[in-house]
């Protein structure tokens, strides 16, 4: 090949390569033009309504028991029922007790008396005489009818010292000889009780 046609394929193939060359530059601008960019987030919408409620669920289990609550206030007070049949009462005398004759200041004669039956009793007493032993007395003194042992019933010569339930059936009564008691003469002690129907 002469140096005249080299450089003449030279020069065609600086052509073309001008030419690629200029037709890949084309399309990189075109790209860098075409080509979208991102810009910055924009600022969140507003809420949008509510939507329709859903359809209900399935029944939950069944929880567990809570702890019992405070007790509430009392209430009002029933009327009064009706008053019951008045029971049957009855005296009942007991044994006379006695001391020996002509007993000395201290001693003591204790006598007992209780309710016949299915009788209950109520309360109880006895009252003081001073006579010949077998006659009953001939001072009669007021019957008592509180338990205790306070001093109740006294003849002057003697008095009552207790008077109480022994148990649920009979009651006792305690005197005491308060002065000296002569002539042959006893301090004498009638217990009684008072019974009623239950």
């Amino acid at each position: 090949m002469s140096a005249d046609s080299g450089r003449q394929w030279m020069i065609a193939l600086l052509a073309v390569a001008g030419v690629l060359g200029a037709a890949g530059l084309g399309l990189g601008i075109a790209a860098t033009v075409d080509r979208p960019q991102t810009g910055q987030a924009g600022t969140p919408g507003a809420t949008g309504p509510p939507g329709p409620a859903g359809p209900a669920g399935p029944k939950g289990d069944t929880g567990a028991a809570g702890p019992a609550g405070p007790a509430g206030p009392a209430g009002a007070r029933g009327p009064a029922g009706r008053s019951g049949a008045a029971g049957k009462r009855a005296v009942i005398q007991g044994t006379l007790s006695s001391t020996a004759p002509d007993p000395t200041v201290g001693t003591t004669v204790t006598a007992d008396v209780s309710c016949p039956g299915q009788l209950v009793m109520v309360s109880g007493g006895g009252r003081l005489s001073i006579g010949l032993p077998g006659t009953g007395g001939t001072t009669p003194s007021t019957t008592s009818t509180t338990g205790g042992t306070t001093p109740s019933s006294t003849t002057g010569q003697a008095q009552i010292r207790a008077s109480f339930p022994l148990n649920s059936t009979t009651w006792r009564v305690v005197a005491v000889v308060t002065e000296p008691v002569t002539g042959g003469r006893a301090v004498m002690l009638h217990p009684s009780v008072l019974c009623a129907t239950p």
